[in-house]
């Protein structure tokens, strides 16, 4: 039975961030809050940084002091580290939630009644932030008393006001960003969670470097971004996997902009040579993320046929390299058809990679029985492969889209395509029935399963299995139980109607 292979689901990284520290690879832990403390009493002077100047020492709601925003403004103002993270950074997250009203309606009365003094506080300390910078502090200083800004003069200011909000955004981008993506981290765990009950023991875990001009050679630098797949992100959803008993295949992953890895294609010798020394450092870096977190099984490259093709004596001396500083087992994952079938350095490798997107029937009214052949078919190009050459193979990608007619075209995008959860099931259930008894097939990695499930409901064409029936059909397979997946295409919202 399949069952007996190694049949994890790749995992496509959106990978939860962390932090960017400068320091070397590692785990890069939650960074620990700070100790709760008492914030001290507001007060009506400012002090350093913010606060040289005296201000009138007012009472809320006195009739003839500033009005009230401005009053809660300079109090918060003076309180160092407001809410642990400093009153700007929460006015920027709440500007980010659209929740900073108009200058007209935070100069109410009634807005300073109703809302949360969490939601007030910090939105003042901006305000009083954006009126020292507009006049100085000695100016705002000489106003407070008799300032009354009427309706007028307020929505004057409004463009200001909003211009001020979005510089302080800017400013705080990367720390929200870097917050917000624990969150992101424990939607990615909970994901890791739901893929090993599925059944799966393995998963692939995909970092991008992106690429501007497949033309010409640059440095090949690995993702620093918050919200990308840095390497704390990485190593977060290594760990993961690991804790739950799946297998990992680290796949760095060349992301050419509008185009595919395979265009990546140099004018000159000089040019292959710039492109293959910076090609060698970023996977050697991603070769010791794999050897210092014990990940078993590392991709060297994916789908890079014009940098293969005719150059394989590249690609053998890259492979020394690596296994110079890690002990797991290489692959390369090659593009399916002519790249795949046409290389000639599989020996170099201990498992022979490709990502299977052959068509299984050019005939969108395929029957079962057709796709099945087809099926048969793509495993016995692959087979030949392995056959040449003695080497163990692992479809490193192999999925379908949930759209019409799917197995026509595999590797083709579904923005526009006519959704099909029952072709998506249909071209699925043919390769797993073909890979019936084919020992050497030592993995299936499926593309792909989603760090993030809530990208399922945004993109309901896509790859991924997670929610659909495929879901229940890779689970009752694994566990030998494959007709307890079939589903009552009755009750299926998403047929060929829609």
């Amino acid at each position: 039975m399949l069952r007996r292979l190694l049949l994890p689901l790749a995992f496509a990284l959106i990978a939860p961030a962390f932090p960017s520290s400068g320091q070397g690879v590692g785990v890069l832990p939650l960074p620990a809050l700070p100790e709760a403390q008492d914030s001290p009493a507001p007060r009506t002077a400012l002090h350093d940084p913010f606060c040289p100047v005296e201000f009138p020492d007012v009472a809320p709601r006195r009739m003839d002091g500033p009005p009230p925003i401005v009053e809660v403004g300079v109090s918060t103002l003076c309180v160092p580290a407001w809410g642990k993270r400093g009153f700007e950074y929460w006015a920027a997250r709440l500007h980010r939630a659209g929740r900073v009203p108009a200058l007209v309606e935070l100069f109410d009365l009634a807005w300073m009644d109703e809302v949360s003094p969490l939601l007030s506080e910090p939105i003042a300390g901006a305000l009083v932030l954006h009126l020292v910078n507009r006049w100085g502090r000695e100016g705002l200083a000489g106003r407070l008393a008799a300032w009354r800004p009427d309706r007028g003069e307020l929505e004057s200011m409004e463009g200001e006001w909003m211009a001020f909000l979005d510089a302080l955004l800017r400013s705080h981008r990367g720390v929200i960003e870097d917050d917000l993506s624990h969150a992101a981290a424990r939607r990615s765990d909970a994901s890791l969670e739901r893929l090993a009950a599925l059944g799966a023991n393995g998963v692939a875990i995909l970092p991008y470097a992106f690429l501007s001009d497949p033309d010409r050679p640059a440095p090949i630098r690995p993702p620093t971004r918050p919200g990308s797949e840095t390497d704390g992100a990485v190593v977060h959803a290594v760990r993961t996997a690991q804790s739950l008993g799946l297998t990992v295949l680290l796949k760095p992953h060349i992301w050419v902009r509008d185009s595919w890895p395979g265009e990546v294609r140099m004018a000159s010798r000089a040019d292959w040579d710039r492109f293959f020394e910076y090609y060698e450092r970023w996977i050697l870096h991603y070769a010791l993320i794999a050897e210092i977190h014990d990940i078993p099984l590392l991709s060297v490259g994916v789908e890079l046929s014009a940098a293969t093709l005719g150059r394989e004596d590249r690609w053998v001396e890259l492979v020394q390299r690596v296994r110079a500083v890690y002990s797991g087992a290489v692959v390369y994952s090659a593009n399916w058809g002519e790249e795949f079938e046409g290389l000639g350095f599989w020996n170099a490798f201990n498992y022979i990679g490709v990502d299977a997107y052959y068509p299984l029937s050019p005939n969108p009214e395929a029957s079962d029985r057709e796709l099945r052949e087809g099926a048969e078919a793509m495993l016995g190009r692959i087979e030949t492969v392995h056959r040449r050459y003695g080497v163990p193979v692992l479809l490193t990608e192999v999925g379908f889209a949930s759209t019409r007619a799917a197995w026509t075209r595999p590797w083709e995008g579904h923005r526009i395509q006519e959704l099909s959860l029952r072709d998506q099931f249909r071209s699925y259930l043919a390769v797993l029935e073909a890979l019936e008894g084919r020992a050497w097939v030592r993995g299936v990695f499926w593309w792909k399963w989603p760090s993030d499930p809530r990208r399922v409901e945004r993109s309901p064409r896509g790859f991924k299995p997670l929610g659909k029936p495929v879901e229940a059909l890779l689970t009752g397979w694994v566990r030998g139980d494959p007709a307890s997946a079939w589903p009552r295409w009755s009750e299926v919202s998403s047929d060929r109607s829609k």
